[in-house]
């Protein structure tokens, strides 16, 4: 399965994304670098955005799990395919 993530043409030249919270030692990826090498730490600091700055929002990011590709520990869900024509 491919992934997939859409950005407008020119933003992933000039967006840059700090990798860790410290100011002096952060590491600043492009967005294009971070595609190729972490592509969940993208959709994780969007999230971590949108979330309350509470301990809320820090308790319900530990519950998010961002896996890349199909593949998850996850047995107990399976999903099927289902063909809309099949059922009329």
């Amino acid at each position: 399965m491919q992934r997939r993530l859409f950005f407008p043409v020119i933003k992933p030249m000039r967006k840059s994304i700090r990798v860790t919270p410290d100011i002096r030692v952060g590491s600043v990826f492009k967005l294009r670098e971070l595609l190729n090498k972490k592509p969940g730490l993208i959709i994780e600091k969007a999230v971590k955005g949108m979330l309350p700055k509470t301990k809320l929002g820090r308790a319900l990011f530990g519950n998010l799990f961002v896996y890349v590709g199909s593949e998850h520990p996850h047995a107990a869900q399976q999903p099927k395919t289902i063909n809309i024509n099949d059922l009329r």
